[in-house]
């Protein structure tokens, strides 16, 4: 893979942080056909353990996927920091949204691209930081392939970084405070 399509380093590496259960996106993980339409050399990092773990480890080696695949299990949440900064993109194919957007922020801070399912508000959390998805597995395939291709991973890892200043406390908690205020004055 052309060194100019990663930018931490030689090939993109996806990553989604999750339980492997049904509402975070486990069926959809263990329904999936693995993509080789492609040519790119991917890797993917999944973080997270649950009851469809070992269903989903045993279709990776059954597509023969074991040198592309790592299965880290639980991470300490002191670690996850490192985990999304050393990975290109951050991948959350949950079917449900993510009540406060937080695994997203966090990903966002760190510079790491988010493509996620268009659930909820995953849009307007991730902005212009990442893309969101349909949600299938072509879906991923395609969005992904779509920002190492068209060589826009830097420049949404640099709008990730942007996005996320809009959460900081600085600028939420003023906010929360005016709004509060408003309500209370009438």
């Amino acid at each position: 893979m052309h060194d100019g399509y990663s930018i931490r380093g030689q090939r993109p590496l996806a990553k989604p942080v999750k339980h492997f259960v049904d509402r975070a996106g486990g069926k959809w993980q263990r329904g999936r056909q693995p993509s080789r339409r492609s040519s790119e050399a991917f890797r993917l990092t999944v973080v997270g353990n649950g009851g469809l773990r070992s269903e989903l480890e045993a279709q990776t080696r059954n597509h023969g996927l074991e040198s592309a695949v790592t299965f880290a299990g639980r991470v300490p949440n002191d670690d996850l920091p490192g985990i999304y900064a050393a990975h290109d993109v951050f991948c959350y194919p949950g079917r449900w949204d993510e009540p406060f957007g937080r695994v997203f922020l966090e990903a966002l801070a760190t510079g790491t691209p988010t493509v996620a399912s268009d659930v909820g508000s995953v849009g307007d959390i991730v902005g212009g930081g990442g893309r969101t998805t349909d949600g299938t597995p072509h879906g991923f395939v395609d969005t992904i392939l779509g920002l190492v291709r068209t060589g826009k991973l830097r420049t949404v890892s640099e709008a990730a970084t942007r996005k996320v200043e809009e959460y900081r406390a600085e600028t939420v908690v003023p906010r929360f405070v005016a709004l509060y205020e408003r309500s209370l004055d009438r």
